[in-house]
């Protein structure tokens, strides 16, 4: 299988699982809890970003992309914004704050350049699959890989839902609207906030400002990241959720329009 940009891709959704693993591994790190550690609440937050290859994270700016025409239109600008003679360096422009913080308070799996190699297990190696792996564990894609189908899987977000100390304090913003069925929100109840869905919080000017801005913009699948973002740090500054999953899908979208310039 060909990423759009014409190279062998293997794992499409490394970055979901990284931030993931990243997600938990800090959360386990906490042992033993001081008491004034045990009184506050714990939180965690996932996010993902889709389509985004392991190659941008861990060298930055692909050399055999970032000069071609056919995918950068302003291939000067974009040099300017990401190119560096080094890799390491490369990396830094394009991810500043993975590597200058997550990189040095984290840890970061999946360098496949040091035999590191981070695989879904899953054959299709597409989206839908991929966070069913996941979010579920299972590797199966049922019927209809990519496309709105109830996923009959229980997720873990929904098991934390269920649980006493999370009941109410989950929610979820995405950007690709196929998210509510990869957590089968009818029957899980999850709050999934996804694609171009409204904020509905009558009471919050901000977020009718929001929902004004997302009902003026022509709808696709997949609602712009910067919106995503904006609804979720607006909910999470009313209500201040426990655990937190943010799916971006921007970098999905403009790989398949074969705009690398956007992707980056």
């Amino acid at each position: 299988m060909h990423d759009t940009f014409g190279k062998p891709i293997k794992m499409k959704l490394f970055l979901p699982y990284l931030a993931a693993l990243l997600c938990f591994s800090a959360s386990a790190q906490v042992s033993p809890p001081s008491p004034s550690d045990q009184a506050q609440t714990k939180k965690l937050i996932i996010i993902t970003i889709d389509g985004f290859r392991w190659q941008e994270v861990f060298t930055g700016a692909d050399p055999l992309l970032i000069s071609n025409p056919d995918y950068v239109r302003d291939t000067m600008l974009t040099r300017q914004l990401y190119w560096d003679s080094s890799a390491s360096d490369r990396r830094k422009k394009l991810m500043p704050f993975f590597w200058s913080t997550v990189a040095r308070e984290g840890r970061i799996y999946g360098n496949r350049l040091l035999g590191n190699k981070m695989n879904v297990r899953n054959f299709y190696k597409i989206s839908y699959p991929g966070y069913n792996e996941i979010f579920t564990g299972h590797t199966d894609a049922f019927n209809s890989p990519n496309l709105p189908v109830e996923n009959p899987h229980v997720n873990v977000l929904e098991y934390l839902n269920n649980s006493q100390e999370y009941k109410g304090k989950v929610a979820i913003f995405t950007s690709w609207n196929v998210f509510p069925y990869i957590l089968n929100q009818a029957r899980s109840g999850l709050p999934v906030n996804s694609g171009y869905s409204p904020m509905a919080d009558s009471e919050d000017p901000d977020a009718g400002l929001i929902d004004s801005v997302q009902a003026s913009m022509p709808h696709s699948k997949t609602r712009h990241d910067l919106l995503t973002f904006l609804t979720a740090k607006e909910y999470i500054e009313q209500h201040h959720p426990s655990v937190l999953y943010l799916g971006f899908g921007e970098t999905d979208e403009m790989a398949h329009q074969a705009r690398y310039d956007l992707y980056l």
